[in-house]
């Protein structure tokens, strides 16, 4: 991709992500946008479609480069360094995920975040019962769960406490459910 298009669009994004913390997205206007990046509407559209085109391809990158993540350190499985890794990511663009994971957040994009997390851990953790599927899926659906929880509530909290902190929160209560 061009020097210039890469520019232009991390300028959009970051246009973005600082009005999102303005006002909801849905509330954002495309004459907001370019205002806010110093770019004429004509560029703007000739990278996006709209500004929902704009968020999902950054919701795209973020979850594509979660993915990359969660594969680099599944064979063997390392939940240690998965979350390591995932938590340093999400901390480096704390404020697009703060805006994601707040109230006026992006629903879809946490249940298709959830979603992939649950296909992976599924996949990676042979403790999971394999019979019927139903507990299987259902044990995954509340891990998963639990974990996106503690991550919007540290989100919330402005990424405190520490990493690693939350790290070990993250182990002191997944370790003691038994399957």
């Amino acid at each position: 991709m061009d020097r210039r298009v890469r520019k232009t669009r991390k300028l959009l994004k970051e246009a973005l992500v600082a009005l999102m913390t303005e006002k909801d997205f849905r509330k954002i206007t495309v004459t907001e946008l370019t205002k806010k990046a110093d770019i004429n509407r004509g560029t703007f559209y000739l990278h996006y479609f709209d500004i929902y085109d704009l968020l999902e391809e950054m919701e795209n990158e973020a979850l594509d480069y979660i993915k990359k993540i969660i594969e680099k350190y599944s064979n063997p499985v390392d939940y240690y360094k998965i979350l390591i890794n995932i938590i340093e990511y999400v901390k480096g663009k704390k404020t697009f995920f703060q805006q994601i994971f707040g109230e006026n957040g992006d629903i879809a994009f946490i249940n298709k975040l959830k979603q992939e997390m649950k296909k992976i851990f599924i996949r990676t953790n042979k403790d999971i019962p394999q019979k019927g599927g139903i507990f299987q899926e259902a044990f995954a659906s509340f891990i998963v769960s639990g974990g996106m929880g503690v991550f919007q509530e540290w989100l919330e909290q402005n990424c405190e406490p520490p990493i690693h902190t939350l790290i070990y929160q993250f182990y002191d209560t997944f370790s003691k459910i038994t399957v």
